[in-house]
């Protein structure tokens, strides 16, 4: 028993200091400071988020040519490749001994490699609408997709393959049939609308998620253009 909770507990200290670290290569000591304040002394008793909401209409999106950028390969990524698995799930907590199944159940995760290097990821689901920052969950119309991470390595930002990454899974969702492509990205995160926005995604609302005292709350406003 003492060993299991040990376990346990040595199981969460890691995924706290994982988060802990990316948010330190993404925000830098300021923001994680403030954010560690906020999860640990505010969250526990309230909490507001607000999800920006945005769409790819996949019949308007160009064919871009995928063979030659730089040093970057793309490909699907299959369930039994156990290496390249393990490192999907090294970037992302929630993911963690899950992936191998989801892509057995149907959903599509494209990577970016540098060789044999994971260098980036879009995991996309084809059946449920998820955002596990404030635990929602919808199902999906049949020609509709979700992504669901995405995720640039730290060595390889600021070299266009985020917005690489959305052309070569969107050009995938539309020759299986998809018609929409979703996303969202909390409005927080400037980061993230501006690759949703240079994509060629457009806004369609947003979703605020509160809780206090345990009380839950979901709002959606419908909005028609990038602010």
């Amino acid at each position: 028993m003492v060993n299991a909770i040990g376990g346990r507990w040595m199981t969460r200290a890691q995924m706290i200091s994982r988060r802990i670290r990316r948010n330190l290569e993404d925000y830098g000591l300021g923001i994680t400071i403030r954010k560690c304040l906020v999860y640990g002394l505010v969250y526990p008793f309230y909490r507001r988020t607000s999800c920006l909401v945005y769409r790819l209409k996949l019949n308007l999106l160009p064919q871009v040519a995928i063979p030659d950028h730089g040093p970057f390969t793309f490909r699907s990524l299959e369930p039994y490749d156990e290496i390249t698995l393990a490192a999907v799930e090294g970037q992302t907590e929630w993911l963690k001994g899950t992936l191998s199944r989801r892509l057995v159940e149907g959903d599509l995760c494209i990577v970016a490699l540098d060789g044999k290097n994971l260098a980036g990821f879009n995991l996309v689901s084809l059946d449920t609408l998820r955002i596990p920052l404030i635990k929602l969950e919808r199902p999906l119309r049949r020609d509709r997709a979700w992504s669901e991470q995405i995720t640039v390595l730290p060595a390889y930002r600021h070299r266009g393959l985020a917005v690489l990454l959305r052309k070569v899974i969107a050009q995938e969702l539309h020759k299986r049939g998809f018609k929409f492509f979703y996303g969202a990205a909390i409005v927080s995160n400037p980061a993230s609308m501006r690759l949703a926005k240079s994509a060629g995604f457009d806004p369609v609302g947003t979703i605020t998620y509160a809780r206090f005292l345990g009380r839950e709350r979901f709002r959606l406003q419908r909005i028609r253009s990038w602010t």
